[in-house]
């Protein structure tokens, strides 16, 4: 277990970079919020990011077959969502579960997030025993008021149990990971809803270090899937598998 303020330390860190991405009925009164994932932003050195699953920004199409006004916004600070729905998509692919989007954020407009920088190209392969880290916004920690939400992030430092040539499982083995609501009540065992997307960082000798996008898993029960961040290029595109 990580002494407590280390984990703080990268707690607060991992909360820069990635946030809630947020599926509402419209841009105009009454909004109601359907949906929610997570994103997160990276700086290649080349292009400024913004990543998800490829599940969560294709769920806008299924979406508007029911709310015809539906949007994705991504919360950047308290009161500040913008709408990205129309931003650019540089690559997608349905069999990596990754959209990598050009948000055409600026730095003013970043409130309390920041890209982070990925230095370290190409990405050394990830092997098993290897610690994870990420935060995520899952469903359940979401609080819908009238006018707006309230959303709690949760933390997972996991071991790498395998690896694919496409994909990183990551398994709690002691089946200590346990989920609290707003006011620290217990919450029953659920699909990992709203983790889908979340950047995933390996501890390196240099830091965090940008290892895959969370695609799937169950978030009490510590079993978490990620897809390789090695097939992204500087440019955004993606590597074929």
């Amino acid at each position: 277990m990580m002494p407590e303020r280390p984990r703080d330390i990268i707690e607060d860190r991992l909360q820069k970079h990635c946030g809630p991405l947020v599926f509402i009925s419209s841009m105009t009164p009454p909004i109601e919020i359907l949906r929610n994932a997570t994103y997160g932003l990276v700086d290649t050195g080349e292009r400024k990011l913004l990543l998800t699953c490829y599940h969560v920004w294709d769920y806008l199409q299924e979406l508007r077959l029911t709310h015809r006004e539906a949007e994705i916004t991504i919360n950047l600070a308290p009161g500040a969502s913008p709408a990205i729905s129309s931003a650019p998509i540089i690559a997608a692919d349905r069999d990596l579960d990754i959209a990598v989007i050009d948000p055409k954020l600026q730095a003013g407009e970043l409130g309390d997030r920041a890209f982070f920088k990925m230095t370290n190209w190409p990405q050394s392969p990830i092997r098993g025993g290897e610690a994870i880290v990420f935060r995520g916004y899952p469903e359940v920690g979401r609080v819908n008021y009238e006018n707006h939400a309230q959303f709690r992030s949760s933390f997972f430092g996991l071991h790498v149990t395998s690896v694919s040539d496409r994909s990183i499982l990551l398994r709690n083995d002691n089946n200590d990971r346990t989920m609290v609501g707003l006011h620290n009540e217990p919450l029953a065992p659920t699909r990992g809803s709203g983790l889908s997307g979340s950047p995933a960082y390996r501890l390196g000798t240099s830091g965090l270090e940008l290892a895959g996008i969370v695609r799937d898993g169950l978030s009490t029960d510590g079993i978490i899937m990620l897809t390789h961040i090695s097939f992204l290029n500087r440019d955004g595109t993606l590597r074929k598998p």
